[in-house]
């Protein structure tokens, strides 16, 4: 019982927290008023969840113009919750319409725990437009019932009115109609509008309305001689006032006399009316003012147009010489200006170089002021180099770039060339890259025949606009050759940039290429042009298929070396085949054509290992492919067979043995006597026993059989060389080599003798030869046995081979009998010397001093190189021996008479060459004369008797002292030293 009635408060519990609904309200009323100011409204909402209300997970609320709000919150479900949200509502074109008022359903949906899991809540919410209280008012015509126009809003229907007319009358119609009394110039009325969002007012001040007055206020004009005047020259635009009118509300305007163009959005019935002028000629206006009651009388204006006079200024072209200038035919009523400075009609002016330009102007007064005509500017200068400055060559930019400054070396000529593309700033001309295309400019100085100029061209370029192609190809099999065909044209300052997968490249405007597919699968080749200049770059791409040849291939079951008969099974390993492969078994059998995996085929052999070659074709729609495998097929039986390098062999030397076994063997023993075996097919062995025989022994061993065969080997004994020969030799001089081997062996075939010279002797055992140049020769003797390549070892020695030495010698011309004969050995590369005076030895050193008696004798020289190489020659020489002597004078008389009267003291003798010195000391050994170097037996070269100062010197004993040669021993001096007299007459 207790249990049931727990149950029921349960459910009863449950029902009553679903019946508590979450709802939404706005926080002030749902009904919103709104002025044309509220082009936005931000809605303030509160979304109420009672105390008990199951737990709510998601919240979303539509606010009725597409738009959501979505959000979560946590509570405290015990008590009443509140959850406040705002939104901004889009109002702009409501409040520009002025509507009656737009509903929107606001609708809350919430996610809860409870079933069932969706509450949702809907609250309808209106905006209204606040009350515009508006309306306009005739002209009030004395006497005259007037209809007020009512343009309030919102809808009228929804709105009261009160109208209160200033004069004490009132009304609540829409449209009223009142009659104003003619007391007053003026009334105030006042509307009040309302509806449920409140109430506004406004007010008009009207006034009574009688016959307007047209009035006219010329703006625009000058006023001369009575005429009122419009100057075309500033755009002939007048503007006339009808504002000033009096009682007017509206305006009639008429023109006539010429063209003319309203502008400024003026009409003819405009308050103001502003016109252009066409023509030079006589406009009249007329202006009718209105008003609701009156028309006016018209009022007219009339203005004459003024243009400006005719004046120009003849072109002074520049010169490069002064001249005297005047103004070309002047006009008298014209004042004429040279650079600021007054020139009168028909006067003259000098105008020199200047490096700035002459600028003449002129000045014409006429009735709209003073017209002043385009200068003439010219220069006077001097003809100098020109040139461009920048850009200083040929240039290209890419188009819309920044401005490209055009300067030259002088500043006063001007440019010539496409003039949409140049700008001046600041004195200085620009050249603007706005447009694509090649323009050439020059640069103009002067003009006749002062004119120079200079030129240069600028590009305008565009960047790449598309980089596409199209492929000869775009599928195809391998190798594809494709050739590519871009939709740009070639034009100079491009560049083509071709990337054929990972293939190769090219710079080409239209390529070839030829794509290979190595593999088994369909490849694709990414194709990539890059066309690009300076100014940009722009890539395409696109995918060549290449399909594959066939990839045929063989499988081998098991072994590939069988023995005979053999029955081998194939596996066709081939892909991207199609259809029938073809078989080929290389054993002369048909060919075999089959689409199975495998196919098998029986191979015999009979004497020797066969090798057969298995070809296997594969087709596809791209080609066909050959695979070979290779098979071997070995007889049952075996037959050894082997060769020898050497059948006799030197002690040492190697022996190739080569097998031959029938069919090819797979193993080897090899027995080598008792020296050694081997497993190698072809080994190398070397017997080391002369004169020894062997018995060779090969066990072969075949894939299906095995046996042995034996060969027999002799060694020999290896010989020895030995030669001697000197160490030492000359060049051209015999050189003999003694070959000192055992001559006695039996088994010696041969010798070779390297001579050292670039020369082999095989021929001579013992040969003898010279050598025609100088160094060191190394000899080298081989001896050979049986067989000859049991060779001996190289025995080398060496010689040095040098030049012969050369015998010379010389005897001088004179001979002293008292003293011995010098001999001048001249001889070259000798160290000993031989000397032979008629046939006897008389002396072995290298410049010996001989003993010779007087006659006609044969001198020898023999010369020689450590006794090895040697030279002789011989002179026969006559050998006449003189008596040498040397004297001076015992005395001598310079200024007396007799033998040595007036005479000099001199030097005599005979045989003498020179005397080096000759000096006189008087008794106190002071030098009183001295000569150096002259020849002897010259009595000029001597002392006169007289000191160095020209005293003559008294006579007395005085000393001598001598330095002498002989003819042909000059660098042997001799000394001699004595006294004499001086003897004077007086």
């Amino acid at each position: 019982m207790k249990l049931g009635c727990l149950s029921f408060l349960c459910l009863v519990f449950t029902c009553t927290a679903w019946a508590q609904k979450a709802t939404i309200r706005t926080c002030d009323q749902p009904l919103i008023c709104v002025t044309e100011k509220d082009s936005v409204y931000s809605l303030c909402v509160k979304v109420i969840i009672p105390a008990g209300h199951c737990p709510i997970t998601n919240y979303t609320i539509s606010w009725g113009d597409g738009r959501k709000d979505e959000f979560t919150q946590t509570l405290d479900y015990s008590k009443d919750n509140e959850i406040t949200r705002t939104h901004t509502y889009s109002l702009g074109e409501f409040t520009r319409s002025c509507g009656t008022g737009v509903d929107y359903n606001l609708e809350l949906r919430t996610d809860n725990a409870c079933q069932p899991p969706v509450d949702t809540d809907i609250f309808p919410i209106t905006f209204k437009s606040s009350p515009r209280a508006q309306f306009s008012v005739p002209d009030i015509c004395q006497e005259n019932a007037v209809r007020i126009g009512n343009t309030s809003c919102p809808s009228r229907n929804e709105m009261t009115y009160k109208w209160d007319f200033g004069d004490g009358g009132t009304s609540t119609d829409i449209y009223p109609t009142h009659i104003f009394s003619s007391s007053q110039d003026a009334y105030k009325v006042t509307l009040s509008a309302t509806n449920s969002c409140g109430t506004t007012t406004t007010t008009h001040t009207i006034s009574t309305r009688k016959t307007p007055l047209a009035q006219i206020r010329p703006n625009g004009v000058k006023i001369m001689d009575g005429d009122t005047l419009v100057c075309l020259e500033n755009g002939g635009i007048l503007t006339l006032d009808g504002t000033v009118s009096l009682g007017s509300s509206r305006y009639q305007w008429q023109i006539s006399g010429g063209a003319y163009t309203l502008v400024q959005n003026t009409s003819l019935t405009s308050s103001v009316l502003r016109v252009q002028l066409k023509e030079l000629t006589s406009y009249q206006f007329t202006l009718v003012a209105l008003n609701d009651c009156a028309t006016s009388s018209p009022r007219t204006i009339r203005v004459r147009t003024v243009a400006k006079p005719e004046l120009t200024i003849q072109h002074q072209p520049s010169v490069c010489t002064p001249i005297r200038y005047r103004i070309p035919n002047p006009n008298p009523n014209a004042r004429y200006f040279v650079n600021g400075q007054p020139l009168s009609a028909g006067q003259e002016r000098e105008l020199g170089f200047s490096p700035q330009p002459y600028i003449i102007t002129a000045e014409l007064p006429y009735a709209c002021g003073t017209y002043a005509p385009k200068p003439d500017t010219f220069y006077v200068r001097e003809v100098r180099s020109l040139k461009i400055l920048s850009p200083s060559r040929d240039t290209s930019l890419c188009l819309g770039t920044k401005l490209l400054p055009l300067t030259t070396s002088e500043t006063w000529g001007n440019w010539q060339g496409e003039a949409s593309l140049l700008s001046q700033q600041s004195g200085k001309t620009y050249f603007n890259p706005k447009t694509a295309g090649t323009y050439p400019y020059r640069y103009v100085l002067g003009e006749g025949e002062c004119r120079t100029e200079v030129s240069v061209t600028l590009t305008v370029l565009t960047a790449p606009e598309s980089a596409t192609f199209t492929p000869s190809v775009r599928e195809g099999c391998t190798p594809l050759n494709v050739t590519f065909q871009p939709q740009a044209t070639q034009r100079p300052g491009f560049t083509s940039e071709w990337s054929f997968g990972s293939v190769s490249t090219s710079n080409e405007h239209a390529p070839s290429t030829r794509l290979e597919n190595t593999t088994t699968d369909r490849r694709r080749f990414l194709i990539t042009h890059t066309l690009k200049n300076t100014c940009g770059t722009k890539r395409d791409t696109l995918t060549i298929v290449v399909k594959p040849l066939p990839k045929a291939g063989i499988g081998v079951d098991s072994t590939s070396i069988r023995c005979a008969p053999a029955r081998f099974l194939f596996s066709n390993l081939s892909v991207g085949k199609a259809g029938a492969s073809v078989w080929k078994f290389g054993d002369g059998t048909p060919e075999v054509h089959s689409s199975d995996d495998t196919v098998a085929h029986v191979y015999a052999s009979r004497d020797q290992l066969q090798t057969y070659t298995i070809t296997l074709t594969a087709k596809n729609e791209c080609g066909a492919n050959e695979a070979t495998a290779q098979v071997k097929v070995s007889p049952s039986t075996a037959k050894p067979l082997f060769s020898m390098s050497e059948s006799v062999v030197c002690p040492g030397a190697p022996v190739q043995f080569t097998d031959a076994t029938v069919p090819v063997a797979t193993r080897w023993l090899w027995r080598f006597g008792n020296e050694g075996t081997s497993t190698e097919q072809n080994p190398t062995f070397a017997f080391q026993k002369p004169a020894t025989a062997y018995i060779i022994t090969l066990v072969a061993v075949t894939p299906c059989g095995t046996d042995s065969t034996q060969k027999r080997i002799q060694t020999s004994i290896r010989p020895q060389a030995s030669f001697s020969v000197d160490s030492l030799a000359c060049i051209g001089q015999p050189v003999r080599l003694v070959n000192t081997s055992d001559l006695t062996q039996t088994q010696l075939t041969g010798f070779l003798w390297d001579l050292g010279n670039g020369t082999l002797d095989s021929a001579q055992v013992s040969p003898q030869l010279s050598y025609a140049s100088g160094g060191t020769k190394t000899v080298k003797l081989t001896v050979f046995g049986t067989p000859r390549s049991c060779a001996s070892l190289t025995l080398q020695r060496t010689i040095q081979v040098r030049e012969a030495p050369k015998a010379a010698f010389s005897v001088g011309e004179t001979f002293c009998s008292s003293m011995p004969v010098k001999l001048t050995n001249a001889s070259v590369g000798a160290t000993d010397y031989q000397w032979y005076l008629d046939g006897a030895l008389v002396s072995t050193g290298e410049h010996p001093e001989v003993a010779i008696p007087s006659g006609v004798h044969q001198l020898s020289l023999k010369a020689a190189y450590l006794s090895v190489c040697s030279d002789s020659t011989t002179e026969a020489t006559a050998v006449q021996m003189d008596s040498c002597w040397v004297g001076v004078p015992e005395a001598f008389t310079p200024d007396g008479v007799g033998p040595s009267t007036g005479e000099r003291m001199t030097v005599f003798g005979n045989k003498l060459e020179k005397v080096k010195l000759f000096r006189v000391l008087n008794r106190w050994g002071n030098t009183v004369f001295e000569n150096k170097d002259f020849t002897p037996n010259d009595r000029e070269l001597g002392w006169n008797g007289k000191d160095s100062q020209g005293n003559a010197m008294p006579a007395d004993l005085y000393l001598y002292e001598l330095i002498y040669t002989y003819g042909n021993r000059e660098n042997e001096p001799n000394r001699k030293a004595g006294t004499f007299y001086l003897l004077r007459n007086k």
